[in-house]
C-alpha cells in the first residue's frame, strides 16, 4: 500500500517538473528597452538599445515607429538608427518585439518626444541686386517668388538655389508691389515702369498691361482669375488672365493699398484720399467710407465681413460690409504700408510707425502692445502655433507669443525689414530685407495659422481674397 502511494506520490513530481518545464520553456523573451528612456527628448539620429532575453535562442527583435515596422536586428546587442528628422516634432511611440525560437514574442514600448526645430535660425539667405520691400509668395509646390529693386522676379527652390529669374522694364525703385499666384501657377506683379505683368511658373513672358503710371499695389486675383490693382494714376485695373482690361474705376488720388475680396466679389481698397472704397465686381461703386488720413496700408476681412485697415492718421478702423463705422481705435502712430491681420480669435494685429504692434481686440479694445526697436512697414503674420511675428526697420524679425510677450528675434540685416513674412508649411519663414537679400528661418510653425486673415494678402499666394 505504501509502494502504491509513494508511486502516486512520484509521478505527482514528475508532473509537475513537467509542467513547470514546459511553462518555463514557453515563457516569451523579456525585453528592456534601455534607450532612450520613456519620456526623454530626442532629436536627429537615436540610436535604440534594447535588451532581450530568453530561456531559449532570440531570432530576432522588430522595432516599430508609431506602429510602423522600421528594422530588425538579429545580432546582440540588438540596436537601431532612427533619424528622428523624418518624423514631425511631438511625441512618438517606439516599441520593440523580440521573437524566440519556439515562436514566443515579447515587447516592450516607451513614449519619447521628437524636438528637432530650433526656431530662429537661419537656413540660407539668396543675394539680389536691389533692396527688397516686395512680400514673397509661396507656389503649391514651394517655389518662393520675390520682386527686388533691381527691377527682376526671382523664382527661388526651397533649398535657396535660384530656379529662374525674370527682368522687367527699366523704372525707378522698380518694385514696391508684391507678386500673387494664380490658379494656373501664374505670377501677376505690379511695377514701377507703368507695367502689370503675367509670368508663367516657368520664367517666360506671359504678357503685360500699361497703366499710366507706377504700380505700387499689390494685385488680388477673383475667383474666375481677375487680376485686380491699384495705381498711382489713380484708377483701380480690372484685367482678365489674358491680360485685357475689363474695366477700371477711377477714384482721383493715388492707389498705393493693396485690394481685398470679399466672398461675393466686392472688391475693398484704400486711396490716398483718405477714404475705404467699396466696388463691385463689374466695377460699379457701391460705397466709400471717410478715413481722414491717407490709406497705404491694406484691408483685411473678417469671419463676419467687417473690414479692418489702418491709416496715416493714426486709428485702426472696423468698418461694417455695409460701409458703417463699427469702431476706431487709437493707435497714437500713423499707419504706413503694415496692414491689419486677424487670427482663429479674431484679435486684429496691426504695426505702427512709433514701432509697436498692437492687438487689438474684436471689440476694439487694446489687448496688448509689443515695443520693436525701429518702425513697422511690415504687415505680421501668424503660424499654425498661434505665434505672431513681424519685421521692423531695426533688422530683427521678432516672433512675438500670443500674450505679447518676447519669444526670440533674429537679426538680418542693419538696413532692416520693410518686407512682410510668408510661413511655408515646412516650418520656414521667408523675409525680404532692404539689403537686398531674401532670408530663410527655421520656426517651431508648420506653417499659417488657420484663421480668417493671418498674413498680408491673406495666403501664401498673395491672391488677397476671402476663400
Amino acid at each position: 500500500m505504501r509502494s502504491k502511494r509513494f508511486y502516486k506520490f512520484l509521478v505527482l513530481i514528475l508532473a509537475l517538473f513537467i509542467i513547470g518545464g514546459c511553462t518555463l520553456k514557453d515563457k516569451p523573451p523579456t525585453v528592456i528597452i534601455i534607450s532612450p528612456t520613456n519620456g526623454s527628448t530626442v532629436s536627429g539620429v537615436v540610436e535604440i538599445i534594447v535588451e532581450a532575453t530568453d530561456d531559449r535562442s532570440i531570432l530576432k527583435v522588430d522595432f516599430y515607429i508609431d506602429g510602423i515596422i522600421v528594422g530588425e536586428d538579429t545580432q546582440l546587442p540588438y540596436k537601431y538608427s532612427w533619424d528622428t528628422a523624418k518624423v514631425s516634432d511631438g511625441e512618438h511611440s517606439v516599441l520593440a518585439k523580440a521573437y524566440d525560437n519556439g515562436g514566443n514574442i515579447g515587447s516592450a514600448s516607451i513614449t519619447v518626444i521628437v524636438k528637432n526645430l530650433v526656431p530662429g535660425i537661419l537656413k540660407w539667405y539668396f543675394e539680389t541686386n536691389g533692396s527688397i520691400y516686395s512680400s514673397p509668395a509661396i507656389g503649391k509646390d514651394g517655389t518662393i517668388y520675390i520682386n527686388s529693386n533691381d527691377r527682376v522676379i526671382y523664382a527661388i527652390n526651397p533649398d535657396g538655389s535660384l530656379k529662374w529669374k525674370f527682368e522687367t522694364e527699366y523704372g525707378p525703385h522698380s518694385f514696391i508691389s508684391s507678386p500673387a499666384i494664380g490658379e494656373d501657377g501664374c505670377i501677376y506683379t505690379g511695377s514701377t515702369d507703368y507695367y502689370v505683368y503675367a509670368i508663367t511658373p516657368y520664367g517666360s513672358f506671359k504678357w503685360k498691361y500699361k497703366t499710366e503710371n507706377f504700380v505700387e499695389s499689390s494685385p488680388a486675383i477673383g475667383l474666375d482669375g481677375t487680376i485686380y490693382v491699384g495705381g498711382i494714376d489713380g484708377y483701380l485695373y480690372a484685367i482678365n488672365s489674358e491680360g485685357k482690361l475689363r474695366w477700371r474705376y477711377y477714384f482721383g488720388n493715388p492707389i498705393s493699398s493693396s485690394p481685398a475680396i470679399d466672398w461675393d466679389g466686392t472688391i475693398y481698397v484704400g486711396c490716398e484720399d483718405g477714404y475705404l472704397y467699396a466696388i463691385d465686381s463689374d466695377g460699379f461703386f457701391k460705397w466709400k467710407y471717410e478715413i481722414y488720413g491717407k490709406v497705404s496700408s491694406s484691408p483685411a476681412i473678417g469671419p463676419d465681413r467687417t473690414i479692418y485697415i489702418g491709416s496715416e492718421d493714426g486709428y485702426l478702423y472696423a468698418i461694417d460690409f455695409n460701409g458703417t463705422l463699427k469702431w476706431k481705435f487709437n493707435l497714437n502712430s500713423r499707419v504706413k504700408y503694415s496692414s491689419p491681420i486677424i487670427d482663429s480669435e479674431g484679435t486684429i494685429y496691426i504695426g505702427c510707425e512709433d514701432g509697436y504692434l498692437y492687438a487689438v481686440n474684436p471689440d476694439g479694445s487694446l489687448k496688448w502692445k509689443f515695443q520693436t526697436d525701429g518702425y513697422i512697414w511690415s504687415t505680421p503674420a501668424i503660424g499654425l502655433d498661434g505665434m505672431i511675428y513681424v519685421g521692423s526697420s531695426s533688422g530683427y524679425l521678432y516672433a512675438i507669443n500670443p500674450d505679447g510677450t518676447l519669444s526670440w528675434r533674429y537679426y538680418c540685416s542693419p538696413y532692416g525689414l520693410d518686407s512682410s513674412p510668408v510661413i511655408a508649411p515646412d516650418g520656414t519663414i521667408y523675409v525680404g530685407s532692404v539689403d537686398g537679400y531674401l532670408y530663410a528661418i527655421t520656426l517651431t510653425s508648420k506653417g499659417l495659422a488657420n484663421s480668417p486673415w493671418p498674413k498680408f494678402r491673406h495666403d501664401n499666394q498673395n491672391t488677397g481674397r476671402v476663400k
